[in-house]
């Protein structure tokens, strides 16, 4: 009997270390999550948890502008993946080229550029909480690479990811935030 009152106290005391880290825990558990190349909603907190329409707004002179319009509940992560033609790009990646696997490819095997973002939204009081993970690749242009004592034309390619956090009321009217690459992120809001 005592044994049993320890072991029940014991285990409620770490449910209630788990509930106290679980917010500190969050934005570390989604920042080391890779972007996927397709939409997941992870499951539900609660099944109560607000039903809230994002609208994402993305312009960039180096990947591109793109925009979507989503609903995600409180506590879920919602991933988005936009990929589009590179201007001035190769018709296709020589499989020689340093790093050639690392380049975004279209089904025919032709360079693009793409946009991957981690919308991360916990919503309290009217107001949502987000966590934003950006990542963007794109192919510039060619440079000549010596592979094996032979020129071979590479495409020159520029990635860039960070994670931005901001506070975003729920009433439709948009908030934008500047990375530091100088791509703008366009937030709204509303239920």
């Amino acid at each position: 009997m005592m044994l049993s009152r320890s072991r029940t106290r014991y285990r409620a005391a770490i449910r209630r270390v788990v509930v106290w880290l679980r917010p500190l825990m969050l934005p570390m558990v989604l920042a080391a999550v890779p972007v996927s190349a397709t939409a997941q909603l992870q499951p539900l907190p609660e099944a109560s948890a607000p039903r809230v329409k994002y609208t994402v707004k993305v312009t960039s002179k180096t990947y591109g502008n793109a925009q979507q319009t989503r609903i995600v509940r409180s506590g879920q992560t919602d991933d988005y993946t936009w990929r589009m033609p590179a201007p001035g790009a190769p018709a296709s990646v020589p499989p020689r080229c340093p790093g050639a696997s690392s380049v975004p490819v279209d089904a025919a095997g032709a360079p693009i550029r793409q946009i991957q973002l981690r919308l991360a939204p916990i919503v309290e009081n009217h107001v949502a909480n987000l966590q934003l993970y950006f990542s963007g690749h794109a192919v510039q242009r060619t440079s000549t690479v010596i592979v094996d004592g032979k020129p071979l034309a590479c495409p020159k390619t520029v990635s860039f990811s960070q994670v931005t956090r901001l506070s975003l009321s729920i009433n439709g009217k948009p908030k934008t935030v500047t990375l530091s690459d100088g791509t703008r992120l366009s937030v709204s809001a509303q239920y």
